[in-house]
């Protein structure tokens, strides 16, 4: 009763978005709360009252989380034929597309309930998040619950969450009771101390409540301990039994462990601690089954979880459910055989984190197992450590695994790890050693004839050699590569060779990127995921590379989206490093320092991601002049050269070059001449790397000869055409690579508008630099910053905001040139500038983020 009052707000959100759902616009409903805030009671009470199909799941508290664990539950009552793929092991994106076909196709709105999101697993939020960004075209509403504050602030459900937020979202937040409410429910005489205790949490209302007019517990805890007091024997058995499952317990295991367990149900039913669902038996609330557990002692506990454990192995119960027990229960042989079973579960649906800890859990009890169960166990978890970043981890067990195929005599083995090895070594910043283990991997497949391992050692090879661009090797070994994965059925290896084939491609003409889009949507028709990343990777990193700032954007969009999606966390770092690249040159340098670091708080900074993070957070702080900026600089020359990978020299060399002219320093001749000699032996001494380098050369005053494609600005920069190359920065945000070729000229004006730029970054060596030129040629110097670009949260000019204003207004570029008498060329500057500003990719994006800043105000229903 507690937790309905004062909710009619929320009861009226909810049942409006199936009304709007019955119009074919469905949407997202995420009910948050506080433990004890009435979420479950608030959801039970408004399904009843719609016209909708309602199916119902819930997200159980284990140690490490079943795969789809609420769709089980949904299975048993859509008639979907889910049950039937979830047992076969189908891949997630067949479930996902059977429910959206099914919702799709509802006579009426459909409601999916999920209950407690912040204990769901992986594949539980990739489905959520498939289902949300889809949802707005269908007649259903899928509704889910969370306890706010539950889920820790790395935990994947808040990536899930911001992406439901900018789809068709309503989030319905319940707020404790007043204190008029807690008197309607305690009378006014108890009104004050019990509003006081309980702060208006209407579970802990209730409960209190419960026990008046008698003696009152001095605590929540003590109320219910005091209630389970009451029962019998055998009902505080079986409620203690049920405390030790997280969330709920299935009946077929009740039914094993006290077949007469329905008659002992009836008291802790009646007094409203467990709650009877056709498949569980739960407490009503968790804080029932916290209170209760807490009251166990450690041995009563263990006996408890034995007893589940032997239930549900004699009923087949789930591999998640049978490790919780087993290791609360203290039997490493059950505990070593279903988490080895729950991870190869997890890995076939593509819940990497869930398989991560059930392979480590298994890890623990290796030796249990025959030598070659051994090598592919820690094989195994050897890759699913690199799909979730631990990288030590990978090492580890990748070493394990070798020395147990070679002990077994598996030849084939250790070839497939050397070749896992080789990506696992340029993760962690040593080009060498990846070069070295994916030329013996085929050293010792070669001999076997055509495998799917030598296929894939080929293709890994390809990959390196994209990567250090050397594009003759890239061919031969990705030819070699596909001849082979054809050959063997080896279509990881094919779809891996062709994106890196198509990336060496792209990397020496930016023309070449819509090969590597075709190559990738094959990729992704085939279900080749990780090509598929890597191919995101290379098309953000090179779009950048040539100045291409919002097709970078949107693969780094994209690959962010997908990283979710299929949980490979170890490209988050990528995506996240280069979404602070395209930051820190568009000016917003806290935001990219924030993103640099935040890769480099989950990672070494040695590995490539936190090289380039590292590379970010010295752009930064050579830019805007911090303290530490020499010191960083001078770490990051140390850590790129000892990795020797060419496209992190690059932008290294460009920093030292920017730090000397800033500084009046001598600029790093010898340094950018190794480089030359270094690039002159790689085919990408034609493509974006080798122009950037010449562009800056020309800079430093060092001679070069180049005649490949570069980008715009560069090519102005090898011209010496500091202007051109200044407009072309200009033409894509990049304000302070404006500024910085500006100051390479001797006119007034132009030196000037330099300092204006400085000022509005904040960006003080080169404004302090362009103000000792323009000094030294008895030029004005105007002092003070312009205040309303620095006040403006988005860092946009007054211009820019103008435009920003029209284009809420829906008007075309030509209509805004119109309007503020300048052509719709300037026009589509700004607004390229907006979009790269604000870190969006579209028009609409920019006005939504605009207004979440409060650079716009929402315009009036």
């Amino acid at each position: 009763m507690g937790a309905m009052l004062e909710r009619d707000a929320a009861l009226r959100a909810l049942r409006r978005t199936v009304d709007v759902a019955a119009d074919g616009r469905g949407s997202v409903a995420i009910v948050a709360g506080e433990l004890g805030m009435g979420k479950t009671m608030l959801v039970s009470s408004f399904a009843p009252t719609t016209d909708a199909e309602v199916y119902w799941g819930t997200c159980d508290d284990l140690s490490t989380s079943r795969p789809f664990g609420p769709f089980w539950d949904i299975a048993a009552q859509a008639p979907w034929g889910l049950q039937s793929m979830l047992d076969a092991g189908d891949p997630p994106y067949r479930l996902h597309t059977r429910v959206l076909e099914e919702l799709a196709a509802a006579e009426r709105p459909t409601v999916i309930v999920i209950e407690d999101i912040h204990w769901a697993d992986d594949a539980t939020i990739d489905a959520i998040t498939v289902l949300g960004r889809r949802i707005a075209d269908l007649p259903a509403v899928l509704v889910l619950t969370l306890r706010s504050g539950e889920a820790a602030p790395d935990h994947p459900v808040h990536s899930a969450l911001g992406v439901l937020h900018r789809v068709a979202a309503v989030r319905v937040e319940l707020p404790p009771l007043s204190r008029a409410a807690v008197a309607r429910l305690s009378g006014e005489e108890n009104a004050d101390w019990v509003y006081d205790v309980t702060g208006g949490n209407p579970f802990f209302v209730t409960e209190l409540v419960a026990d008046l007019p008698g003696d009152l517990p001095q605590s929540v805890t003590s109320a219910i301990l005091g209630r389970c007091a009451r029962l019998d024997p055998s009902s505080r058995h079986l409620v203690e039994l049920v405390s030790v499952a997280p969330t709920r317990l299935p009946i077929a295991a009740l039914d094993a462990a006290l077949p007469e367990w329905t008659a002992a149900a009836e008291a802790p039913e009646r007094l409203r601690l467990l709650t009877l669902e056709p498949t569980h038996v739960r407490f009503r609330h968790e804080l029932i089954r916290r209170a209760v557990h807490s009251s166990l002692t450690a041995t009563r506990r263990r006996h408890l979880h034995a007893q589940v454990l032997e239930a549900l192995l004699a009923t087949g119960g789930a591999a998640a459910d049978i490790v919780h027990h087993a290791e609360a229960a203290g039997s490493t042989h059950a505990a070593a055989s279903h988490a080895l079973a729950a991870a190869r579960e997890a890995t076939a649906l593509e819940s990497h984190r869930e398989a991560f800890e059930y392979y480590r859990r298994a890890a623990e009890f290796a030796h249990e197992f025959p030598i070659g169960d051994r090598a592919g166990l820690y094989e195994a978890y050897a890759e699913e450590a690199c799909h979730v970043g631990d990288l030590s981890e990978a090492f580890n067990a990748s070493d394990r695994a070798i020395a147990l195929h070679r002990e077994h005599g598996d030849v084939r083995g250790v070839g497939r790890c050397k070749t896992d090895r080789a990506r696992f070594n340029w993760l962690a910043g040593d080009s060498r050693a990846a070069w070295e283990q994916a030329q013996g991997a085929i050293v010792v497949l070669e001999p076997l004839g055509a495998t799917t391992e030598l296929a894939s050692a080929h293709s890994q090879l390809c990959d390196l050699a994209t990567r250090s661009g050397n594009s003759e090797q890239t061919q031969r070994s990705g030819r070699r590569a596909v001849r082979l994965a054809e050959e063997v059925g080896n279509e990881d290896a094919k779809w891996r060779a062709l994106v890196a084939m198509a990336a060496m491609g792209m990397q020496l003409n930016p023309a070449e990127a819509s090969t590597l889009h075709s190559v990738i949507d094959g990729a992704r028709r085939a279900g080749a995921h990780e090509p598929v990343m890597n191919g995101l990777v290379a098309l953000a990193f090179f779009n950048l590379g040539w100045v291409r700032p919002h097709a970078a954007l949107r693969s780094i969009t994209q690959g962010l989206e997908l990283v979710e999606e299929r949980q490979r966390d170890v490209f988050r770092d990528h995506f996240e490093t280069l979404l602070a690249w395209l930051k820190a040159r568009s000016g917003h340098f806290d935001e990219a320092r924030t993103l640099a670091e935040r890769v480099i708080g989950r990672r070494a900074s040695s590995t490539i991601a936190g090289l380039q993070a590292q590379t970010v957070l010295a752009e930064v702080a050579v830019r805007r002049g911090d303290d530490d900026a020499a010191g960083r600089l001078s770490d990051l020359i140390a850590l790129v050269d000892e990795a020797g990978e060419p496209k992190l020299s690059g932008p290294v060399l460009e920093l030292e070059i920017e730090w000397a002219l800033t500084h009046s320093r001598t600029p790093p001749v010898s340094r950018t001449e190794q480089l030359l000699a270094r690039i002159a032996q790689q085919t990408a001494v034609e493509g974006f790397l080798g122009a950037r380098l010449a562009a800056w050369a020309t800079v430093v005053g060092v001679p070069v000869d180049y005649h490949g494609v570069a980008p715009l600005p560069h090519a102005a920069m090898i011209r010496q055409a500091w202007h051109e190359a200044a407009h072309a920065f200009d033409a894509q945000g990049w304000r302070y690579d404006q500024a910085l070729l500006l100051s390479m000229s001797d006119r007034e004006n132009e030196l000037a508008a330099a300092v204006h730029i400085t000022q509005n970054l904040g960006a003080r060596p080169l404004e302090a630099h362009l103000r000792r030129k323009m000094r030294a040629h008895g030029m004005t110097v105007r002092r003070g910053p312009i205040r309303s670009t620095r006040a403006n949260p988005a860092g946009l000019t007054e211009r820019q905001a103008e435009v920003l204003a029209l284009l809420a207004q829906d008007l075309t570029n030509a209509e805004i040139g119109a309007r503020l008498a300048v052509s719709q060329r300037t026009i589509e500057h700004h607004v390229a500038a907006i979009l790269t500003g604000l870190a969006v990719g579209n028009r609409r994006a920019a006005v939504r983020r605009a207004i979440d800043l409060g650079v716009l105000s929402p315009s009036p229903e």
